[in-house]
Formats: C-alpha cells, sequence, structure tokens
C-alpha cells in the first residue's frame, strides 16, 4: 500500500510539474501581448517604459520554456536555436524602443516592430 501511495504521489508531482511548466510560456505570451497593448496605449514615457520592461522579462522568462511544437527537439538542434534567435530578436527590438522612447514616444509606438516579430514567431512555431 506505502508503495502504491509514492507512485500515486509521484505520479501527480510529474503531471503538475508538466502541466505548471506549459502554463509558463503562456503566462509569459499572455504577458507579452498584455504589455503590448499597454505599450502602444501609453501617453507617458514611464508607462512605456513599464510596458517594455515587462514585455523584456516575459520573452526573456520564455527562452527557458518551449513550444509544444519542439518538445522532442534536442536543446542544440536547428529548431532551438531558430527559436533562441526568435527572441533575442524581439528582446533587442524592445531595447531599441526603450532608448527611442526617451526621445519620441509617439514614433516609438509607429516604428515598432514587435507584432511583425511576433507574427512570424507564432508562424514557425506555433
Amino acid at each position: 500500500m506505502l508503495q502504491s501511495l509514492k507512485c500515486t504521489v509521484l505520479a501527480v508531482i510529474i503531471m503538475t510539474s508538466s502541466v505548471a511548466y506549459a502554463g509558463s510560456l503562456e503566462a509569459d505570451m499572455q504577458g507579452l501581448a498584455k504589455n503590448y497593448t499597454v505599450f502602444m496605449k501609453s501617453s507617458s514615457t514611464s508607462q512605456a517604459k513599464q510596458a517594455l520592461s515587462e514585455m523584456k522579462l516575459n520573452a526573456l522568462d520564455s527562452k527557458q520554456n518551449i513550444p509544444d511544437t519542439l518538445m522532442s527537439e534536442p536543446d542544440n538542434s536547428p529548431e532551438i536555436k531558430a527559436y533562441d534567435k526568435m527572441l533575442d530578436q524581439l528582446v533587442a527590438e524592445i531595447d531599441r524602443l526603450n532608448g527611442l522612447v526617451d526621445t519620441n514616444l509617439k514614433q516609438a509606438q509607429q516604428v515598432n516592430t514587435l507584432m511583425k516579430i511576433r507574427d512570424a514567431g507564432h508562424k514557425v512555431f506555433k
């Protein structure tokens, strides 16, 4: 009986950890979308910079997880490297916009390529 209880507890832990793992990437993607909306609607540089800061945290955290479509790929596969590169592009664009917000918020909102990067990533990895 004790052995079956241990097996049951272990199974629950494994199932829960895989659900939490998958949920983390989803939460990061939702955070990116939410903060993109905040950034685009911002009328103050401080609000825009805060949204960009949150987006950067979400993008960096996303590198710790991989989409379901890449779960079977080894860590050094071209597909995983492409996923990491896409997130690096997103972080670089966020950093570029963060600097631009200091000089011209409206221009930063107009010239950003965040959605273009997102769409390209979703096309390949979703």
